[in-house]
C-alpha cells in the first residue's frame, strides 16, 4: 500500500446537490499544464486536487513587455473559477503528444532479466514533460523472514517447505554464508494435515546465484558497464577495490567525461574475469583530478554472479537447514523532488504475475482513461504517485520475465537517489512539453479542423466511438463524451505564441550585479546603494523588501539606464526598526541577469542598537569545479537550503539541499543551464539569499514571448490562432447545444482591436447559429491570487476563469452581470468611459472598476438575433434540452396513448412550473410564462404510427433589469415621492 507522509491532507469530499434540474454549474477549461495526462479530460473539485495532478505553473517564456517569466494561463483560471463560485470542473491539459516526452529513472538496486542478460530497471514519470527532471527515484528492499521446514533441489526445480503463507508469484531469498539465491514461486499446495504445524510447498523452475565479492579481486583491473540500459556496451577499463577497515566503500577508479559520470543509485556491472561479474550500486562520486578526467566512483552494495547458474547447495539436511534464512521479498518504490519526498508505494513485487507488479502502476492517461480501477491504481490516484510503469505502450512479449533486487538497500539511503536520465537530444523543456511551436493544433483536434457545426459531431462520434479502432479526440473535442460540462474556457489561447532566439554562447550570459553594502551618508539621512557596472547590460531592475526571500516586493523601479555605477537614495520613515532588504538585475533586451547578492538597512535609524533586530547575514556560494558547489559558513546558521533553477528567477526553483554541510556535489550532468543559490538558517530566522551561480554550458538559446505590438507577422499570427481556436469552440459547442464558450481577448488588444476582432469571430457565413454560444469578455485583470510556482504576489490573468465562476454561481436563467470579481486588484488595459461606450452597444462584456469592486457590467453573447443576444437566455434554452433529454429518457418505450401523453405533459408543467416559481420566465402567471404542447396538433396519427412522439415547450424567458428609471416628483405638502417608470 501507499504509506502516507506525515502530516495533515485535507481532501476535497463533492457535494451531491438534489437535482431537481440538471446542473447548470460545471466548466471545462483547455489549456496548458506541467503535469497530467495528454488531451484527457480530468475532474476537479478544488485547487489541491488541481495541483496534485496538473502541478505548478508552468513556465513558457521571458515576456520582455513585462521584464519576467510568462507562465500558462490555465492554473490561474481554474483558481479563479473556484475563487468566484466555482464548485466543479474539468480540465484538459493540450500539448503536442507525438513530440512531449516522459521522464525515465533508473530503480537503485533493481534489475530486469530479458533472457537472461541483466539490465536495470526503470520506471517512467506519471505524465509527459520538463516538471518530473527534478525527481529522485529511491527504493528500499522489504524483506519478511521465514521458517523453513525442508529445501530440496530436483530435476531442475527447486521445492521449499516453509511455515508462512507464499502466493505464487512471490520472490524469496535463501541466504547461507556468503552465498545467495532468488527463487521464484511458480505454485503452491498448502499441507493441513497437522494443523498445528501447517505448511506451504513451493515449487519453481527459477532461481539466480550470486555471492559476496571475495576480498582477492582487490586492486584487480577491470572492465565497467556504466550503463546497463537497453544496448550494454563501451565498457571503460577501471581499477576495483573492495571495502576495507579504512574505507567502508567499494571503489571503481576510472577516466571518463563529466557527462559520463553515471548517476547515483545506478547499477553497474564489472567484469572481473571470465566467470565473475559484480554488480554494484553508485552512491556516491569523488572527482580525483579535472584535468584527466580521474574520478571515483564509491558503492554500498554488491554482488557477485558466476556466469554459471549451476546450483551452489541442493539437498540440505535438518541440521544444515538451521543455517539457511529464508525472506519473502517486496519492495518500496520512494519519490524526492529536490529535497522533498512527495510519494511512496509500498509491497511492489517483481514478477508481472503480481497484482502489485512494478510494471502495473499506471500514468496518468492510463488511470483517467478508464473509470475502472484497480486496488493499484485507486492506491496510486490520491495523492498522485508520481511514477508509472514502463511497460505501458511495449507489447506483452516484451516484458522482462521478473525484476531482481540487486544491490538495493535494506534501508532507505539518500546517497542513492536517482535523477532522469538525460536525453540524448538534449530537447528543451517547451520541446518534453510538446510545446515547441504555439498553434491552434495544440487546442483543436485536426482531424475535425475543416467541419462545420452540422457536421462536427458526427465526425467526432465516428472517429471515438465507431472507427476500427476508436481514436481518441484532442483538445477541446476530447470533451465530447463528458455530458455534464455547461461552460468552457481556453485560457492560454489568448498568448501571442513564443520562439526560439539565437544561441547565445554562455560566455554571453548576463552576469548578476554585484551590490555594495550600503554605507550611511554622512547626514544621516540617506543610504547610498551602489552596484557594478554589467557588460552588455541596457538596463537594470531594482527591487525593495521586507522579508530576506523577496516572498513579497514593496517597491520595484524598472529600465533604469545607467553606464556606470547607480545611486539610489531612501530616505529612512518613522516606526519601529525593521530591516528592508535591496537586491538588483541587469538585462539587455529579451536577456536578463540573475539576482545580484543582497543586502539590507535597518529602518528607521535607531537612537541605541536595538536588541531585538538580529540578522543572519547570507552566505557567499562558490562553484569549485563541474560537480562541487560550496559555501562559507555564516555566524548564526545552523543549517542552510540549496536551490537549484532552470530560470535566473529562480520560478522554477526546488530545494536540493538542507543540511549542515557547506559543500554539495551536484547530481547533474548534462549541459542545460541551470542556477544555484545558498541561503542560511538559525534561531534568528533565515538570511537573504546568497550571490547566484550557473553551471557550465557552451551555448544557451533564450525563448521569447512574441510581441504582436512589434511585428505585423506575429499579429497576424496572433489573430489567425485565435481565431480558429474561439471558432472551433463555439462550433463545438453549437454542435452539442448544451455548451457555453467564455472567450477572453490578448492583453495587448485595445478598444478598436476587440471591435474588429469581434466583427471577424461573428462574420460566419452559414455558421450564424454558433455566436449565440459564446461571449467575449474583456480586459485582464491582476489578480491578489499568489500562483504556486510564481514568486510575485500579483499576477495578470484574461477574465475567462473568473467569469465561468461568477456564471456557475448562479442560476441559468439569471445574467451573470453586476457582479464582483473576487481577487481582482486592478485592470489592464485601462478602458476609459468613452471606449466603455463604444464597446457596450458592440456586445463586448466589459469589467469596470467601480466603488463596489470590479464588477462585470453586463452579460451578452456574440449574437445579433436579439431574441438570443443574452447569456441567461441562451443558458436557460440549454437547461430545457438537458432537462428534455433527461426526462425524454424515462419515457423511451412507454405506450404512445392518451394517458402517456397527460402523463409527459403534467410531468413538464410541474418542472417548468417550479422554475416559474423561481424567477426563470416572465409573465405574471404560469400560463403567461410558459406552455407545454403534446395534443394532437403536433401527435398526429402519421407520427404515433411511426412510433415517434412529440413535446413543444414554448417559454417566455426573463429578462434581466438593465436600466430603471426613478422619477422624483413634487406633491404639494407632501412633499417628495419617488415613482419608478
Amino acid at each position: 500500500m501507499a504509506a502516507k507522509l506525515p502530516g495533515i491532507r485535507f481532501k476535497t469530499e463533492p457535494n451531491i446537490p438534489e437535482e431537481t434540474l440538471p446542473r447548470m454549474d460545471i466548466a471545462a477549461f483547455v489549456g496548458f499544464a506541467s503535469s497530467g495526462p495528454l488531451n484527457v479530460p480530468v475532474p476537479v473539485e478544488d485547487m489541491a486536487g488541481f495541483r496534485d495532478i496538473f502541478g505548478d505553473d508552468l513556465p513558457l517564456a521571458l515576456d520582455e513587455s513585462l521584464g519576467k517569466m510568462q507562465c500558462a494561463l490555465l492554473s490561474g483560471a481554474v483558481e479563479s473559477f473556484f475563487i468566484n463560485g466555482g464548485r466543479r470542473c474539468w480540465v484538459v491539459r493540450v500539448a503536442n503528444g507525438s513530440v512531449a516526452k516522459h521522464n525515465h529513472f533508473f530503480i537503485p538496486g533493481l534489475a530486469v532479466v530479458y533472457d537472461d542478460k541483466i539490465l536495470q530497471a526503470q520506471v517512467h514519470a506519471r505524465s509527459e514533460g520538463s516538471w518530473s527532471d527534478d525527481m529522485m527515484a529511491g527504493a528500499v528492499l522489504e524483506a519478511r523472514p521465514v521458517t523453513v521446514k525442508s529445501f530440496v533441489f530436483k530435476n531442475n526445480t527447486y521445492t521449499l517447505e516453509i511455515y508462512s503463507e507464499v502466493s505464487a508469484g512471490d520472490l524469496l531469498r535463501l541466504e547461507t554464508g556468503n552465498k545467495l539465491l532468488f527463487f521464484f514461486v511458480e505454485s503452491v499446495e498448502k499441507d493441513s494435515t497437522d494443523p498445528k504445524n501447517t505448511f506451504f510447498r513451493s515449487k519453481g523452475s527459477q532461481g539466480y546465484w550470486f555471492t559476496e565479492c571475495p576480498s582477492i579481486i582487490n586492486y584487480r583491473k577491470a572492465e565497467v558497464f556504466l550503463n546497463l540500459s537497453d544496448d550494454v556496451k563501451n565498457p571503460h577499463s577501471c581499477k576495483f577495490t573492495c571495502p576495507d577497515d579504512n574505507t567502508p566503500f567499494y571503489r571503481i577508479e576510472l577516466s571518463i567525461p563529466q557527462t559520463e559520470i553515471p548517476d547515483m543509485g545506478s547499477l553497474l556491472r564489472i567484469d572481473i574475469d571470465q566467470k565473475n561479474s559484480i554488480f554494484l550500486t553508485v552512491s556516491g562520486v569523488e572527482m580525483v583530478d579535472e584535468s584527466s578526467q580521474m574520478v571515483v566512483l564509491k558503492g554500498k552494495y554488491a554482488l557477485c554472479q558466476k556466469k554459471s547458474q549451476k546450483p551452489l547447495f541442493k539437498n540440505w539436511s535438518q541440521s544444515s537447514l538451521n543455517k539457511l534464512t529464508v525472506n519473502i521479498l517486496s519492495f518500496e518504490l520512494i519519490a524526492y523532488h529536490g529535497n522533498e519526498r512527495i510519494g511512496r508505494m509500498e509491497n511492489l513485487s517483481f514478477m508481472p504475475s503480481q497484482p502489485r507488479f512494478i510494471g502495473k502502476l499506471p500514468t496518468d492517461s492510463a488511470l483517467f482513461s478508464t473509470p475502472d480501477r484497480t486496488a493499484l491504481e485507486t492506491e496510486t490516484s490520491f495523492p498522485r504517485f508520481p511514477f508509472a510503469s514502463p511497460f505501458e505502450k511495449i507489447p506483452t512479449e516484451k516484458i522482462p520475465k521478473l525484476c531482481l533486487p540487486i544491490g538495493m538497500p535494506d534501508f532507505f539511503d539518500k546517497d542513492i537517489l536517482t535523477s532522469a536520465i538525460k536525453s540524448p537530444k538534449n530537447e528543451t523543456d517547451l520541446e518534453r512539453n510538446g510545446l515547441s511551436k504555439f498553434t491552434s493544433g495544440l487546442f483543436i483536434d485536426q482531424d475535425l479542423s475543416g467541419t462545420t457545426s452540422a457536421s462536427v459531431l458526427n465526425e467526432a462520434n465516428f472517429k471515438y466511438y465507431q472507427g476500427t479502432p476508436g481514436k481518441p479526440l484532442k483538445g477541446i473535442h476530447s470533451l465530447l463524451p463528458v455530458e455534464e460540462i455547461t461552460i468552457v474556457a481556453v485560457p492560454d489561447a489568448v498568448l501571442p505564441g513564443w520562439g526560439t532566439e539565437e544561441p547565445v554562447p554562455a560566455v554571453d550570459l548576463l552576469s548578476p550585479p554585484e551590490l555594495e553594502e550600503p554605507v550611511l551618508s554622512e547626514d544621516k539621512n540617506t543610504y547610498p546603494l551602489n552596484w557594478s557596472r554589467v557588460v552588455g547590460a541596457e538596463s537594470y531592475t531594482f527591487q525593495e523588501s521586507n522579508d530576506a526571500a523577496f516572498e513579497t516586493v514593496r517597491r520595484q523601479q524598472d529600465h533604469i539606464t545607467t553606464d556606470r555605477e547607480e545611486t539610489i537614495s531612501l530616505v529612512p520613515d518613522n516606526g519601529c526598526p525593521d530591516p528592508v532588504y535591496f537586491r538588483v538585475r541587469a538585462a539587455c533586451g529579451n536577456r536578463i541577469s540573475a539576482w545580484s547578492n543582497t543586502v539590507h538597512i535597518i529602518k528607521p535609524l535607531p537612537d541605541f542598537t536595538c536588541c531585538q533586530v538580529r540578522l543572519i547575514l547570507p552566505p557567499v556560494l562558490e562553484k569549485d569545479n563541474p560537480i562541487l558547489i560550496k559555501w562559507n559558513a555564516v555566524e548564526g546558521g545552523e543549517s542552510y537550503v540549496l536551490q537549484e533553477s532552470k530560470d535566473p528567477e529562480f520560478i522554477s526553483a526546488i530545494d536540493i539541499y538542507s543540511g549542515n554541510e557547506t559543500t554539495f556535489i551536484l547530481r547533474r550532468n548534462d549541459s542545460r543551464l541551470y542556477y544555484y543559490r545558498v541561503l542560511a538558517e538559525g534561531e534568528a530566522g533565515y538570511s537573504a539569499w546568497s550571490n547566484t551561480v550557473n553551471s557550465e554550458t557552451t551555448r544557451v538559446s533564450p525563448v521569447v514571448m512574441k510581441n504582436p505590438l512589434k511585428n505585423d507577422n506575429d499579429r497576424d499570427e496572433v489573430l489567425k490562432n485565435l481565431l480558429q481556436i474561439h471558432r472551433g469552440l463555439l462550433q463545438f459547442c453549437c454542435a452539442r447545444g448544451d455548451m457555453f464558450a467564455v472567450l477572453a481577448l490578448p492583453i495587448h488588444f485595445l478598444e478598436s482591436d476587440a471591435l474588429s476582432y469581434k466583427s471577424v469571430l461573428e462574420n460566419c457565413p452559414g455558421e450564424e447559429n454558433i455566436t449565440s454560444f459564446g461571449a467575449i469578455y474583456h480586459p485582464w485583470f491582476y489578480s491578489g491570487i499568489q500562483g504556486k510556482n510564481n514568486p510575485d504576489s500579483i499576477n495578470l490573468l484574461p477574465p475567462d476563469g473568473a467569469v465561468c465562476g461568477k456564471i456557475a454561481s448562479v442560476s441559468a436563467w439569471l445574467a451573470p452581470a453586476n457582479v464582483s470579481i473576487q481577487g481582482a486588484v486592478s485592470l489592464k488595459p485601462a478602458i476609459d468611459t468613452g471606449g466603455w461606450e463604444r464597446l457596450y452597444p458592440a456586445g463586448i462584456n466589459l469589467i469596470r472598476q467601480e466603488p463596489r469592486g470590479f464588477l462585470i457590467m453586463i452579460a451578452s453573447t456574440l449574437s445579433k438575433d436579439p431574441r438570443l443576444s443574452l447569456i441567461n437566455v441562451r443558458r436557460l434554452l440549454i437547461l430545457l434540452r438537458r432537462l428534455a433529454l433527461r426526462e425524454g429518457a424515462i419515457y423511451t418505450f412507454q405506450p404512445n396513448d392518451g394517458h402517456f401523453r397527460r402523463l409527459v405533459r403534467h410531468r413538464f408543467e410541474m418542472l417548468l412550473g417550479n422554475m416559474f416559481m423561481r424567477g426563470a420566465f416572465a409573465g405574471r402567471t404560469p400560463e403567461e410564462s410558459f406552455r407545454v404542447v403534446a395534443d394532437s396538433s403536433i401527435n398526429t396519427i402519421q407520427s404515433i404510427e411511426v412510433g415517434r412522439f412529440i413535446i413543444e415547450l414554448q417559454v417566455a424567458p426573463s429578462l434581466p433589469m438593465t436600466f430603471i428609471t426613478v422619477r422624483l416628483v413634487q406633491t404639494g405638502n407632501y412633499g417628495l415621492m419617488i415613482k419608478e417608470v
